[in-house]
């Protein structure tokens, strides 16, 4: 059972996070300077291990020139879908969908771009498609972001996409009703974005499979 203390830091970061107050540094409103960047590795990771489960977070993402890692304790993780996939029992058939918001802005939250360190703050956000619960769930997931970074020699302002595998797995409980399922963690895990011409070969690679199906089928 969690600790009272944990639970209510949790309802607290939650709570500071829809208010959209938890970053100490406020982002520019014109981003036209932004640099985008594409995700090639890394993972965003929360557990049941955690002081705050579902709300404590762990960040580590990789691009070109590009490395972002946060503060587990002191950033604000929370899913967006509809139940919370983190704060209910769920019965088994239950849709649900892993989306999620996290909000960076603290002094210990690290940007390094082309070899320079920032304080960095800002947002992320991750989307999947909804899945029926089970022990273990996988799907595909997106991620997009805005983040600033300050250092004494200016800031910098990044927009990052991505995308991946999204692992969570669950514990399947007893009840004298029947079973209940609660997850136990969430792991979204990046994976590098195909080049157009790896989609292509990849495309015709398919193509020339199918192709071979069809004539063996049609010679069978």
């Amino acid at each position: 059972m969690q600790p009272l203390g944990a639970h209510l830091l949790m309802c607290v970061r939650r709570f500071t996070l829809v208010l959209g107050v938890v970053s100490p540094v406020v982002l520019p409103a014109a981003r036209a300077s932004a640099v985008t960047i594409a995700m090639t590795s890394g993972s965003i990771l929360s557990d049941t291990t955690m002081p705050a489960p579902f709300s404590d977070v762990d960040v580590d993402l990789t691009g070109t020139d590009f490395s972002l890692i946060n503060n587990l304790l002191l950033s604000a993780f929370m899913f967006t879908g509809t139940p919370d996939p983190g704060a209910f029992l769920h019965l088994p058939g239950t849709t649900l969908d892993f989306g999620a918001s996290i909000a960076l802005g603290f002094p210990s939250d690290l940007l390094v771009f082309n070899a320079v360190s920032y304080q960095a703050s800002g947002s992320i956000n991750l989307f999947t498609p909804s899945i029926v619960v089970g022990p273990s769930v996988s799907l595909p997931f997106s991620l997009s972001g805005t983040i600033h970074g300050v250092s004494l020699g200016g800031p910098v302002d990044l927009d990052i996409i991505g995308g991946g595998t999204l692992k969570a797995t669950f514990a399947e409980l007893p009840f004298a009703e029947g079973s209940r399922f609660e997850l136990r963690s969430v792991n979204y895990v990046i994976e590098p974005i195909p080049e157009p011409a790896t989609l292509m070969l990849l495309g015709s690679g398919l193509l020339g499979i199918a192709a071979r199906r069809r004539s063996a089928r049609r010679d069978g």
